[in-house]
């Protein structure tokens, strides 16, 4: 395929030596072959700096920004302020891709004239998954249909809500940074983005290889730092309600519902700080999820998803005694 424009691949690394090659060879293979790689060494005491080194003797394409430790985030915007690409992709250095994602992306947004396109992912520990045989497309346009688009598919499994789905016309993020020091950036980032654009498209072409790794943030105790998960929620749907949008003031609340939902979730399967009041949490995040339990019930949200749900609104004595 003919290659006109450049496309800067930014890949945060911490200590990522388990799976750096894995991800760097995929983006090396790409079939679109006039790309940037730019790896943000965000200061790693392991083996991250040497394979870095290594892989940029393999090709000039990589470029390798050596920092002080500031956190996937900071990473991030440094990655964004060296970038020359017109286009922006981000790739986690736990994951890799399909050969062909950033070609597919390319033709989407060539093809639809988007500021921001998408491909879907999977969860995967290791082996490649499968496209889909019957590629479906679907074009947002407006600034509130895109904004409700965004949020009510991030209601499903395979949800909208990574960076690492997604290309960006480079001068849409020119005015945005990710928020530092701040887990689940990638909601509040994606939505200031998709905020001030006027076309978003979206394949359902699996592309992109999550891997699970178990000492992420995610899947480890309840702490402070899964309270981020509140505030984006509160931010998000502070802004939807003074929209004027009714459709739109619903993805807003049903958004925050699901923050208190995944945090009720993360508590009772993995536990809880001595540092946090479960009691005054739990009682806050049910009393939302009553509020909000017809909206939630009427989404995307896998059917189990919704049996727990149930269960949780019903019995929030019961939920404390597990905690």
């Amino acid at each position: 395929m003919k290659s006109n424009e450049l496309i800067s691949i930014i890949i945060p690394a911490y200590n990522a030596e388990r799976n750096l090659t894995r991800c760097i060879d995929s983006i090396i293979s790409q079939t679109y072959r006039n790309i940037e790689i730019i790896i943000v060494n965000d200061g790693s005491t392991d083996r991250t700096r040497e394979l870095c080194e290594e892989a940029k003797k393999t090709d000039e394409r990589i470029v390798i920004i050596n920092k002080e430790n500031g956190g996937q985030s900071s990473a991030r915007n440094r990655g964004l302020r060296d970038a020359n690409g017109s286009y922006i992709c981000f790739v986690d250095s736990d994951d890799y891709v399909s050969n062909e994602m950033i070609e597919k992306l390319y033709n989407l947004q060539k093809e639809y004239d988007a500021d921001v396109v998408e491909i879907a992912y999977t969860i995967t520990k290791g082996s490649k998954g499968m496209k889909l045989s019957k590629e479906r497309i679907d074009v947002y346009t407006g600034h509130n249909s895109i904004l409700y688009n965004y949020l009510m598919n991030g209601m499903k499994k395979y949800n909208s809500y990574p960076v690492w789905t997604k290309m960006y016309r480079k001068n849409c993020i020119a005015e945005n940074s990710f928020c530092e020091d701040v887990i689940y950036e990638d909601i509040l980032f994606n939505f200031q983005v998709l905020k001030s654009i006027s076309k978003y498209v979206v394949s359902n072409q699996v592309m992109y290889f999550y891997c699970v790794n178990q000492g992420s943030t995610t899947r480890s105790k309840f702490g402070i730092k899964n309270m981020d998960a509140i505030d984006v929620g509160r931010k998000i749907r502070n802004y939807t309600e003074n929209s004027g949008d009714y459709m739109l003031i619903q993805a807003g609340r049903v958004t925050l519902a699901r923050r208190y939902f995944m945090c009720l979730c993360t508590m009772i399967k993995y536990g809880v700080d001595d540092n946090i009041d479960a009691k005054f949490f739990v009682y806050e995040s049910i009393d939302n999820l009553r509020k909000n339990y017809k909206l939630l019930m009427k989404t995307k949200m896998a059917l189990s998803r919704k049996i727990i749900l149930s269960m949780i609104v019903l019995n929030k004595r019961a939920i404390l005694l597990l905690l």
